[in-house]
């Protein structure tokens, strides 16, 4: 009786796609312990999905975000499965039932159904769509990713009271930035700094615009018109990073680099990152009190071992004390 498939998913057709999502979901984590996150997906709803082991059909909420297509039980719980639709080959309907399609990757088919011929096709045209951006966001993973996190030294512009910059040549202005290794902030830190500390940061998700050239105030109060096609500006909500590359090509580079992570990266809206800043400090604080917990323990076992020693060396010496 479960291998007998349902002739849809027990869902309208209207309502497979979730407009207004109440509460945050759970990100999904991969087995490597890495989290992504799910919210604000291009498409999700609910769908029948083919067991690859019992090949029988489960009601499954899937959400598409990216270049992945993420499944779980319901819409508010974290995902338990994803398709990593980079590996994906194709997509397209598939026999059995007339609203069933699959997706072809390496690794294996997975066959999911619709409750219509319009959701399927839907579905399927979202899904080609994500493919067909991979393609692009493959160019990122390989091109740019490892530059952007790696980081490079620039020359950082900045407005002082008069307008004036690097004032005589004494003041240093030359920043390493980089992306955070959570992809959530662009970070500048002075040469020789502590790489896991840095001057000052701009949340990715505040980044409206990467602008070539002389775009703001303080590059036209500080640019030198000569050098103007090697730099850039981050133009952030509040403020701007305005940087100075060696040569033309390196900001060319950076320019499309930053593009292109503002596109693929998974990057959380600003109450998703103070929950993840919140969920950061709540697990340092545990690691803290595990450590201090194992520390007393061990000073504890010293003692009692110091303590056993000395009764030890005075009854060798004194037996009949």
């Amino acid at each position: 009786m479960g291998n007998s498939p349902p002739s849809s998913p027990r869902i309208s057709s209207s309502s497979l796609d979730i407009s207004e999502q109440r509460v945050p979901r759970p990100p999904y984590v991969d087995p490597s312990g890495f989290e992504m996150d799910t919210n604000h997906p291009e498409k999700e709803g609910l769908l029948l999905k083919k067991s690859a082991w019992m090949k029988e059909w489960r009601d499954r909420h899937l959400i598409l975000k990216g270049g992945c297509l993420f499944f779980a039980k319901d819409n508010v719980s974290a995902p338990h499965g994803c398709i990593d639709l980079t590996e994906a080959s194709g997509a397209r309907p598939s026999s059995g039932h007339e609203f069933n399609f699959k997706i072809i990757t390496n690794s294996e088919d997975f066959v999911l159904r619709a409750s219509s011929k319009r959701s399927m096709e839907e579905w399927l045209a979202a899904i080609r769509k994500a493919m067909s951006n991979c393609l692009s966001r493959q160019v990122y993973e390989t091109t740019y990713r490892k530059m952007l996190y790696d980081g490079q030294m620039f020359t950082k512009h900045h407005h002082d009271p008069v307008g004036r910059f690097n004032l005589n040549g004494k003041k240093d202005n030359s920043r390493l930035v980089r992306i955070s290794p959570d992809g959530q902030r662009i970070t500048w830190h002075k040469a020789g700094m502590n790489p896991d500390t840095y001057c000052d940061s701009i949340d990715l998700n505040s980044v409206v615009a990467i602008n070539p050239g002389f775009t703001t105030l303080v590059f036209k109060q500080t640019g030198n018109r000569a050098k103007e096609p090697c730099c850039f500006s981050i133009i952030a909500k509040e403020r701007s990073l305005d940087l100075e590359c060696a040569n033309e090509a390196t900001a060319r580079k950076w320019i499309e680099g930053l593009r292109a992570l503002l596109k693929y990266g998974n990057i959380l809206t600003p109450s998703e990152l103070r929950q993840a800043d919140e969920r950061l400090k709540q697990e340092i604080r545990q690691e803290e009190e595990r450590r201090q917990l194992a520390l007393r323990k061990h000073e504890k076992d010293r003692n009692k071992l110091k303590a056993a020693r000395e009764r030890a060396h005075r009854t060798m010496h004194n037996p009949n004390s």
